[in-house]
């Protein structure tokens, strides 16, 4: 699904993995956290992110029992 409305794929309950590509803090971690609540996986490769809000958003998954792949997998993935 392609959408400028980020809401109404986080929300749709036929979507199970969210990607975000956009970078930033913001509306990147609210995006994130948003997917995981929801029950979603979600990847990324948003190292500034990761790196300023990673415990929460890692914290987040991990009491959800939620994924959510960066980095280095996301390069193993492709190959």
């Amino acid at each position: 699904m392609l959408s400028d409305d980020w809401k109404s794929v986080v929300d749709d309950p036929e979507i199970d993995i969210i990607v975000e590509l956009i970078g930033g803090i913001e509306p990147a971690k609210t995006i994130q956290l948003r997917a995981l609540k929801n029950g979603k996986d979600v990847v990324t490769a948003n190292k500034k992110l990761l790196a300023a809000e990673g415990k929460d958003i890692f914290s987040l998954a991990a009491r959800l029992d939620g994924r959510l792949a960066s980095g280095p997998v996301l390069s193993a993935a492709i190959l």
